[in-house]
Protein backbone atom coordinates (compact mmCIF):
# COMPACT_ATOMS: atom_id res chain seq x y z
CA UNK A 1 0.00 0.00 0.00
CA UNK A 2 1.37 3.35 -0.85
CA UNK A 3 1.41 5.85 2.02
CA UNK A 4 -1.62 8.57 2.56
CA UNK A 5 -0.96 11.74 3.94
CA UNK A 6 -2.64 14.32 4.95
CA UNK A 7 -6.08 12.18 5.08
CA UNK A 8 -9.09 13.45 6.56
CA UNK A 9 -11.81 11.19 8.15
CA UNK A 10 -13.80 8.42 5.64
CA UNK A 11 -17.19 10.13 5.66
CA UNK A 12 -15.47 14.09 4.87
CA UNK A 13 -13.96 12.72 1.73
CA UNK A 14 -16.92 11.06 0.66
CA UNK A 15 -18.97 14.48 1.56
CA UNK A 16 -16.65 16.08 -0.29
CA UNK A 17 -16.29 13.88 -3.59
CA UNK A 18 -19.71 13.50 -4.11
CA UNK A 19 -20.92 17.10 -3.25
CA UNK A 20 -22.44 18.46 -6.63
CA UNK A 21 -22.93 22.32 -7.32
CA UNK A 22 -23.59 24.33 -10.66
CA UNK A 23 -19.45 24.71 -10.90
CA UNK A 24 -18.47 21.04 -10.42
CA UNK A 25 -16.46 19.82 -13.31
CA UNK A 26 -19.35 17.55 -15.26
CA UNK A 27 -18.33 14.15 -17.24
CA UNK A 28 -18.67 14.48 -20.64
CA UNK A 29 -18.83 11.22 -22.98
CA UNK A 30 -16.33 11.04 -25.65
CA UNK A 31 -19.06 12.37 -28.36
CA UNK A 32 -19.20 15.53 -26.64
CA UNK A 33 -22.95 15.21 -25.63
CA UNK A 34 -24.28 16.66 -22.52
CA UNK A 35 -22.67 16.30 -19.24
CA UNK A 36 -23.75 12.58 -17.60
CA UNK A 37 -23.02 13.09 -14.10
CA UNK A 38 -20.37 15.07 -11.54
CA UNK A 39 -16.49 13.98 -11.63
CA UNK A 40 -14.93 14.09 -8.80
CA UNK A 41 -11.13 15.90 -8.82
CA UNK A 42 -9.68 12.62 -8.25
CA UNK A 43 -11.11 11.20 -11.33
CA UNK A 44 -9.59 13.91 -13.28
CA UNK A 45 -6.39 13.62 -10.96
CA UNK A 46 -6.04 9.78 -12.23
CA UNK A 47 -6.19 11.14 -15.92
CA UNK A 48 -3.34 13.63 -15.42
CA UNK A 49 -1.45 10.74 -13.28
CA UNK A 50 -2.42 8.61 -16.20
CA UNK A 51 -1.04 11.55 -18.84
CA UNK A 52 2.43 12.15 -16.84
CA UNK A 53 3.08 8.60 -16.64
CA UNK A 54 2.78 7.63 -20.27
CA UNK A 55 4.37 10.88 -21.37
CA UNK A 56 7.32 9.98 -19.19
CA UNK A 57 7.55 5.91 -20.12
CA UNK A 58 7.51 7.18 -23.85
CA UNK A 59 10.52 9.68 -23.93
CA UNK A 60 12.21 7.31 -21.62
CA UNK A 61 11.88 4.11 -24.32
CA UNK A 62 13.75 7.02 -26.70
CA UNK A 63 16.76 7.30 -24.86
CA UNK A 64 16.99 3.61 -24.01
CA UNK A 65 16.58 2.60 -27.71
CA UNK A 66 19.02 5.25 -28.27
CA UNK A 67 21.80 4.23 -26.12
CA UNK A 68 21.43 0.51 -27.00
CA UNK A 69 21.39 1.38 -30.74
CA UNK A 70 24.60 3.10 -30.00
CA UNK A 71 26.00 0.22 -28.46
CA UNK A 72 25.10 -1.82 -31.24
CA UNK A 73 26.59 0.00 -34.47
CA UNK A 74 29.72 0.44 -32.38
CA UNK A 75 30.49 -3.24 -31.27
CA UNK A 76 28.09 -5.88 -32.72
CA UNK A 77 30.60 -6.20 -35.87
CA UNK A 78 27.87 -5.77 -38.85
CA UNK A 79 28.16 -3.66 -41.75
CA UNK A 80 27.23 0.47 -40.42
CA UNK A 81 25.83 0.75 -44.00
CA UNK A 82 22.70 -1.77 -43.18
CA UNK A 83 23.00 -3.38 -39.75
CA UNK A 84 19.69 -4.60 -38.26
CA UNK A 85 18.75 -4.67 -34.61
CA UNK A 86 17.37 -8.00 -33.19
CA UNK A 87 18.08 -9.61 -30.22
CA UNK A 88 21.53 -6.95 -29.53
CA UNK A 89 20.07 -4.67 -26.88
CA UNK A 90 19.46 -5.67 -23.53
CA UNK A 91 16.91 -8.20 -22.36
CA UNK A 92 13.83 -6.55 -21.45
CA UNK A 93 14.46 -4.60 -24.87
CA UNK A 94 14.00 -6.64 -27.70
CA UNK A 95 12.83 -4.16 -30.52
CA UNK A 96 11.72 -7.01 -33.25
CA UNK A 97 13.51 -8.09 -36.41
CA UNK A 98 12.87 -5.44 -39.05
CA UNK A 99 14.75 -2.12 -37.39
CA UNK A 100 17.58 -1.11 -39.81
CA UNK A 101 20.09 1.15 -38.25
CA UNK A 102 22.47 3.83 -40.52
CA UNK A 103 25.46 5.34 -39.27
CA UNK A 104 27.40 8.85 -40.65
CA UNK A 105 30.12 10.30 -39.10
CA UNK A 106 30.06 14.05 -39.78
CA UNK A 107 32.20 17.31 -40.56
CA UNK A 108 32.32 18.47 -36.61
CA UNK A 109 33.41 14.92 -35.55
CA UNK A 110 29.74 13.56 -34.50
CA UNK A 111 27.66 11.10 -35.13
CA UNK A 112 24.16 10.72 -36.35
CA UNK A 113 22.23 7.43 -36.26
CA UNK A 114 18.90 6.59 -37.58
CA UNK A 115 16.91 4.09 -36.07
CA UNK A 116 14.06 2.92 -38.79
CA UNK A 117 10.91 0.95 -37.40
CA UNK A 118 9.50 1.35 -41.03
CA UNK A 119 5.44 1.37 -40.93
CA UNK A 120 5.89 -0.63 -37.52
CA UNK A 121 7.56 -2.88 -36.02
CA UNK A 122 6.33 -4.95 -32.66
CA UNK A 123 8.40 -5.57 -30.10
CA UNK A 124 9.01 -8.57 -27.76
CA UNK A 125 6.75 -6.70 -25.50
CA UNK A 126 3.72 -5.95 -27.87
CA UNK A 127 4.52 -2.12 -27.88
CA UNK A 128 4.75 -1.07 -31.18
CA UNK A 129 7.53 1.70 -32.62
CA UNK A 130 7.00 3.20 -36.21
CA UNK A 131 9.21 6.18 -37.76
CA UNK A 132 12.39 7.19 -37.39
CA UNK A 133 14.54 8.37 -34.49
CA UNK A 134 17.51 10.25 -35.68
CA UNK A 135 20.11 10.70 -32.85
CA UNK A 136 23.22 13.03 -33.31
CA UNK A 137 26.17 12.44 -31.04
CA UNK A 138 29.32 14.37 -29.91
CA UNK A 139 31.82 12.50 -27.31
CA UNK A 140 32.00 9.49 -25.44
CA UNK A 141 28.53 8.80 -23.44
CA UNK A 142 30.53 8.26 -20.22
CA UNK A 143 32.38 11.71 -21.04
CA UNK A 144 31.28 14.81 -18.95
CA UNK A 145 30.35 17.04 -21.50
CA UNK A 146 29.10 14.81 -24.20
CA UNK A 147 25.55 15.68 -25.90
CA UNK A 148 22.77 13.58 -27.16
CA UNK A 149 20.14 15.42 -29.86
CA UNK A 150 17.06 13.81 -30.60
CA UNK A 151 14.81 14.33 -33.30
CA UNK A 152 11.63 12.54 -34.84
CA UNK A 153 10.49 11.31 -38.54
CA UNK A 154 6.81 10.55 -38.43
CA UNK A 155 7.91 8.58 -35.55
CA UNK A 156 5.07 6.77 -32.94
CA UNK A 157 5.46 5.02 -29.53
CA UNK A 158 2.48 2.45 -28.88
CA UNK A 159 0.17 4.68 -31.37
CA UNK A 160 1.74 7.86 -29.31
CA UNK A 161 2.81 10.37 -31.96
CA UNK A 162 6.05 11.69 -31.01
CA UNK A 163 7.65 15.28 -32.39
CA UNK A 164 10.06 17.69 -31.31
CA UNK A 165 13.73 17.95 -29.76
CA UNK A 166 14.82 16.12 -26.75
CA UNK A 167 18.71 16.99 -26.04
CA UNK A 168 20.77 14.86 -23.43
CA UNK A 169 24.19 15.97 -21.90
CA UNK A 170 26.18 14.25 -19.42
CA UNK A 171 26.87 15.91 -16.48
CA UNK A 172 28.75 13.66 -14.10
CA UNK A 173 29.76 9.87 -13.90
CA UNK A 174 31.31 7.70 -11.70
CA UNK A 175 31.69 4.13 -11.38
CA UNK A 176 27.44 4.22 -9.86
CA UNK A 177 26.38 6.81 -11.84
CA UNK A 178 25.51 8.53 -14.68
CA UNK A 179 24.18 12.18 -14.38
CA UNK A 180 21.94 13.53 -17.13
CA UNK A 181 20.76 17.06 -17.74
CA UNK A 182 17.96 16.71 -20.29
CA UNK A 183 15.59 19.52 -22.16
CA UNK A 184 13.01 18.71 -24.81
CA UNK A 185 10.44 20.90 -26.35
CA UNK A 186 8.04 19.15 -28.37
CA UNK A 187 4.71 17.62 -28.44
CA UNK A 188 2.99 13.83 -28.13
CA UNK A 189 -0.21 13.22 -29.88
CA UNK A 190 -2.64 10.28 -28.73
CA UNK A 191 -4.65 7.75 -30.43
CA UNK A 192 -7.49 10.00 -29.84
CA UNK A 193 -6.39 12.85 -31.28
CA UNK A 194 -6.04 14.98 -27.94
CA UNK A 195 -2.38 16.59 -27.89
CA UNK A 196 0.24 17.46 -25.05
CA UNK A 197 2.85 19.92 -25.73
CA UNK A 198 6.02 20.00 -23.45
CA UNK A 199 9.07 22.13 -22.59
CA UNK A 200 11.11 20.48 -19.65
CA UNK A 201 14.52 20.72 -17.89
CA UNK A 202 15.22 18.03 -15.97
CA UNK A 203 17.79 15.95 -14.34
CA UNK A 204 18.18 11.89 -14.37
CA UNK A 205 20.70 9.86 -12.06
CA UNK A 206 20.95 6.52 -13.62
CA UNK A 207 22.46 3.76 -11.18
CA UNK A 208 24.43 1.63 -12.17
CA UNK A 209 25.34 -2.13 -11.38
CA UNK A 210 27.93 -4.16 -13.17
CA UNK A 211 27.55 -1.42 -15.88
CA UNK A 212 23.64 -2.03 -16.48
CA UNK A 213 21.07 0.25 -15.49
CA UNK A 214 19.18 -0.60 -12.12
CA UNK A 215 17.44 2.41 -10.97
CA UNK A 216 16.64 5.90 -12.92
CA UNK A 217 15.63 9.29 -10.81
CA UNK A 218 14.56 12.08 -12.32
CA UNK A 219 13.52 15.82 -10.99
CA UNK A 220 12.84 18.90 -12.77
CA UNK A 221 9.94 20.87 -14.27
CA UNK A 222 8.00 20.26 -17.38
CA UNK A 223 5.45 23.18 -19.05
CA UNK A 224 2.95 23.06 -21.68
CA UNK A 225 -0.74 22.61 -22.31
CA UNK A 226 -2.78 19.07 -21.63
CA UNK A 227 -4.90 17.41 -23.41
CA UNK A 228 -7.82 19.72 -22.48
CA UNK A 229 -6.00 22.65 -23.75
CA UNK A 230 -5.36 23.98 -20.24
CA UNK A 231 -1.63 24.81 -19.16
CA UNK A 232 -0.05 22.57 -16.64
CA UNK A 233 3.60 22.50 -14.54
CA UNK A 234 5.00 19.42 -13.51
CA UNK A 235 7.42 20.15 -10.96
CA UNK A 236 9.72 17.25 -8.89
CA UNK A 237 12.05 18.49 -6.26
CA UNK A 238 15.68 16.58 -6.27
CA UNK A 239 14.72 15.40 -2.75
CA UNK A 240 12.19 13.58 -3.90
CA UNK A 241 12.52 12.97 -7.33
CA UNK A 242 10.41 10.09 -10.00
CA UNK A 243 12.21 6.46 -9.25
CA UNK A 244 11.80 3.67 -12.03
CA UNK A 245 13.84 0.40 -11.26
CA UNK A 246 14.91 -2.12 -13.45
CA UNK A 247 13.40 -4.74 -11.07
CA UNK A 248 9.89 -3.72 -11.39
CA UNK A 249 9.95 -3.28 -14.80
CA UNK A 250 10.95 -6.75 -15.44
CA UNK A 251 9.17 -8.36 -13.06
CA UNK A 252 6.15 -10.72 -13.61
CA UNK A 253 3.57 -7.78 -13.30
CA UNK A 254 5.92 -5.68 -15.41
CA UNK A 255 5.38 -2.06 -13.78
CA UNK A 256 6.31 0.75 -15.86
CA UNK A 257 4.77 3.59 -13.24
CA UNK A 258 7.31 4.92 -10.38
CA UNK A 259 7.77 3.42 -7.67
CA UNK A 260 8.49 6.23 -5.46
CA UNK A 261 8.88 10.26 -5.56
CA UNK A 262 6.53 12.81 -5.54
CA UNK A 263 4.98 15.08 -8.58
CA UNK A 264 3.24 18.52 -8.45
CA UNK A 265 0.34 18.82 -10.80
CA UNK A 266 -0.41 22.38 -11.51
CA UNK A 267 -3.16 23.34 -14.11
CA UNK A 268 -4.72 26.09 -14.79
CA UNK A 269 -7.96 27.05 -12.87
CA UNK A 270 -8.36 23.91 -10.85
CA UNK A 271 -6.17 22.90 -7.63
CA UNK A 272 -2.56 21.44 -6.98
CA UNK A 273 -2.36 17.56 -7.31
CA UNK A 274 0.23 16.08 -5.26
CA UNK A 275 1.00 12.47 -6.24
CA UNK A 276 3.39 10.17 -4.48
CA UNK A 277 4.03 7.19 -5.81
CA UNK A 278 5.19 5.35 -2.68
CA UNK A 279 8.27 4.14 -0.98
CA UNK A 280 9.39 1.54 -3.19
CA UNK A 281 6.98 -1.11 -3.93
CA UNK A 282 6.43 -2.25 -6.97
CA UNK A 283 2.84 -1.40 -7.77
CA UNK A 284 0.52 1.10 -9.91
CA UNK A 285 -0.81 2.38 -7.37
CA UNK A 286 -1.00 6.47 -6.22
CA UNK A 287 -1.87 8.65 -3.85
CA UNK A 288 -2.93 12.02 -4.79
CA UNK A 289 -3.59 14.84 -2.26
CA UNK A 290 -5.87 18.17 -3.32
CA UNK A 291 -6.71 20.76 -0.77
CA UNK A 292 -5.65 18.22 2.36
CA UNK A 293 -7.65 15.50 0.89
CA UNK A 294 -6.35 12.30 -0.28
CA UNK A 295 -6.85 9.24 -2.27
CA UNK A 296 -5.16 6.63 -3.55
CA UNK A 297 -5.82 5.86 -7.10
CA UNK A 298 -4.18 3.30 -9.66
CA UNK A 299 -2.13 4.54 -12.52
CA UNK A 300 -1.90 3.08 -16.36
CA UNK A 301 1.11 3.84 -17.99
CA UNK A 302 -0.14 2.25 -21.42
CA UNK A 303 -3.05 5.00 -21.24
CA UNK A 304 -5.16 3.00 -23.34
CA UNK A 305 -8.29 4.08 -22.95
CA UNK A 306 -9.56 8.12 -22.12
CA UNK A 307 -13.20 7.92 -20.23
CA UNK A 308 -14.11 11.34 -19.57
CA UNK A 309 -13.13 14.85 -20.93
CA UNK A 310 -13.44 17.95 -18.78
CA UNK A 311 -16.26 20.20 -18.97
CA UNK A 312 -15.42 23.75 -19.70
CA UNK A 313 -15.25 25.69 -16.72
CA UNK A 314 -18.00 29.17 -16.72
Amino acid sequence: MKRLTGIIGVFASVALLYSCSEDDTNLIDDNNSSPVTAVTEFEISQEDANTSVTTDAALEDIDIISEVNFAATQSNGRSIEDPKLTESGPEDHAYGEEVAITKEENEDGSVTTTIDFGEGVTGRRGLVRAGQIVITKSGDRKTVGSTKTISFVDYSFDGIAVEGTRTVEVTAVSDTEITHAISMTGSLTFEDGTIVTRTADRTRVMTLEDGKVVQTAKFGTATGVNKDGLAYTYSVVEEDPIVHTRACRDSEDRIYAPVSGTRTIAIEGESDKVIDYGDGECDNLAVVTIDDVSEEITVDPRHRKRKFKRATRK
